[in-house]
């Protein structure tokens, strides 16, 4: 699934190159198609947007760039692209219009916006992707055996997946202030409670957040901006390794192993 954004040459059909035109110019010539709400999540500024939009798609081919040649196939790549579109375009702003490409089949209405709701969740999956990366660092395992990497890779991506709820809710004005025991373990809260305010209690989304971050190394200044990946994740390992500590100062030394926490690693 691609987004296009300039309007190149398109062959209209699937059988041979078709007639050319232009690929965007063509998709707005199509009649719009099963009215429904499509969102726009805020991005670069710009405030989240809602607006009653239709799809249009159509079958294509994709000639090769003016002045190149199409090596390695005997024909243009045959695509779907696709239109979602505001109904009535709004006053003022801009509109939300997403122009798609996939080589999967689009057939019929409910194939479109199956591929245009795929496509309005790319975020979230970049975000779990950069979560496993950059913050879980999967790439960095130094297994050698793939029957031995799956399982840490599933590990760390319920960890990844944790996270990013865990920091969608705390920007989230309508849920941040929900207790944090709903999100994350009750020890998991008393601990950064403990070390944050020097007693137990109860903290919101928004304050175990926070916290989380403190302990990964977040200044909490004004211009520091939101916590990053990187700085999550060592606030993770820290609390996990101060939880695994408070377990161990509350069993008895003469407990039998099975009763005592478990080691933890990285």
């Amino acid at each position: 699934m691609l987004r296009s954004k300039h309007n190149r040459r398109l062959g209209v059909g699937q059988g041979g190159v078709g007639r050319a035109g232009k690929r965007l110019d063509h998709l707005r010539t199509l009649p719009g198609q099963g009215r429904r709400l499509l969102s726009a999540p805020e991005r670069d500024g710009r405030p989240a947007r809602e607006t009653t939009a239709a799809v249009a798609r159509a079958a294509v081919a994709m000639p090769p760039s003016k002045g190149r040649r199409c090596t390695g196939r005997r024909r243009p790549p045959r695509v779907w692209a696709l239109r979602a579109s505001p109904v009535t375009p709004p006053a003022s702003g801009e509109a939300v219009e997403w122009f798609l490409l996939t080589n999967l089949p689009v057939e019929t209405v409910g194939q479109a916006w199956e591929k245009v709701d795929g496509y309005g969740r790319r975020r979230v999956i970049e975000e779990f992707h950069k979560g496993q990366k950059t913050g879980c660092a999967i790439e960095g395992l130094q297994f050698q055996k793939v029957a031995r990497l799956r399982p840490m890779i599933a590990l760390l991506s319920v960890v990844a997946t944790a996270l990013l709820a865990l920091r969608d809710l705390s920007r989230d004005a309508a849920l941040r202030e929900l207790p944090a025991t709903g999100v994350v373990d009750e020890e998991c809260v008393d601990v950064p409670s403990g070390w944050r305010d020097g007693r137990r209690r109860g903290l919101t989304v928004a304050e175990f957040f926070r916290a989380l971050a403190r302990l990964g190394g977040r200044q909490g200044r004004r211009g520091d901006g939101e916590p990053g990946w990187l700085v999550l994740w060592r606030g993770w390992s820290g609390l996990r390794r101060m939880a695994a500590g408070a377990r161990a100062a509350r069993c008895p030394k003469d407990a039998p192993p099975e009763e005592r926490p478990p080691e933890t690693g990285r």
